[in-house]
């Protein structure tokens, strides 16, 4: 079907399930979500909501919702959280979601996620004839088995970026990562769970490469339309005026399309000795997806850095994200 005539047939269109945008902060998902928010069938929320967290901290406290006095209980509880201010908050009327409850046809935790989803989209942009709708949140890596449970025809689109790159942006924000050995030990992480669930779902899971957008766009939404199995437009490609509801200020002044200064830009950011050490601590996913080649040069890290490499990698393996 021609993407023109989408919206036109639109009641002829299946919902297909929820679509989510994962990566190593730094990756480039904000760009990520941006583009694919221009395909017809798909809207994303463009900001990083907590409606998972809302939805599965609540599983354990009000029991199963099906039953109508603890979806009472369900329903204050939300009608209180709503009065908390986040950025994504201020687009959203709890209240009226609350009262839409019936319609809904809310009876399990999985059907609340996906109705919050649904009516945040419904509310801010046009839920009409979307095949896909979902959020970008990097730490729903961690959550993809969560996720599946919950709605079992998820997909996932992961950006990977080079890891010398997200290490140089992601030192300068306050990101978790004060020092760039803790930055690439939380990049390797992302990108190890990446590569385990590509092998594990692979009609669910799907890497693109932050170099490959930005230097060939119209190559990489095809890839996009094709695992998403929806029309391709040239138009896709272009980084079009739309409502960014829920995106903040910095992320809305700092998206500028596709830049290929960004690729390399870590060198004027890093030293020589800086980047030698990320290479060195990351050789094998560095060379893996081809940022380095098998005849890099690398050091041998000392006995100290070797031991807090080790302890700051466990501490990541007991980190809870959601």
């Amino acid at each position: 079907m021609n993407s023109e005539n989408y919206l036109k047939h639109s009641k002829k269109i299946k919902y297909m399930g929820p679509l989510f945008i994962v990566g190593c902060p730094r990756s480039g998902t904000s760009m990520l979500l941006r583009l694919i928010n221009n395909i017809k069938s798909v809207k994303l929320i463009a900001g990083e909501t907590s409606f998972l967290s809302l939805v599965y901290g609540r599983r354990l406290a009000y029991g199963k919702i099906g039953c109508k006095r603890n979806l009472t209980f369900l329903k204050k509880y939300f009608i209180n959280r709503s009065k908390k201010k986040t950025e994504w908050r201020d687009h959203f009327t709890f209240n009226k979601w609350i009262s839409e409850f019936k319609k809904f046809n809310i009876h399990n935790y999985s059907s609340l996620y996906i109705a919050l989803m649904k009516s945040f989209v419904k509310e801010n942009y046009e839920l009409k004839g979307r095949i896909y709708i979902g959020s970008k949140n990097p730490t729903y890596l961690f959550y993809k088995d969560l996720l599946l449970r919950f709605t079992p025809n998820a997909k996932f689109i992961n950006i990977i970026r080079d890891g010398r790159a997200t290490t140089s942006s992601m030192i300068n924000i306050d990101l978790g990562a004060n020092n760039i050995i803790d930055a690439i030990l939380l990049w390797k992480k992302y990108i190890n769970l990446a590569n385990n669930y590509e092998k594990k779902i692979p009609t669910k899971f799907l890497n693109l490469y932050y170099e490959n957008i930005i230097q060939d766009p119209k190559n990489s939404i095809k890839k996009i339309c094709d695992f998403l199995n929806v029309p391709f437009d040239i138009s896709f490609i272009e980084f079009q005026e739309r409502n960014h509801t829920g995106l903040s200020s910095y992320k809305r002044n700092n998206i500028k399309g596709f830049d290929e200064m960004k690729i390399d830009l870590y060198k004027k950011v890093l030293s020589r000795k800086q980047i030698t050490y990320l290479e060195s601590i990351a050789f094998d996913e560095l060379t893996k997806h081809g940022y380095l080649s098998n005849r890099t040069e690398i050091i041998k890290l000392s006995k100290n850095l070797t031991s807090y490499i080790s302890k700051r990698e466990n501490k990541l393996n007991r980190t809870i994200y959601l």
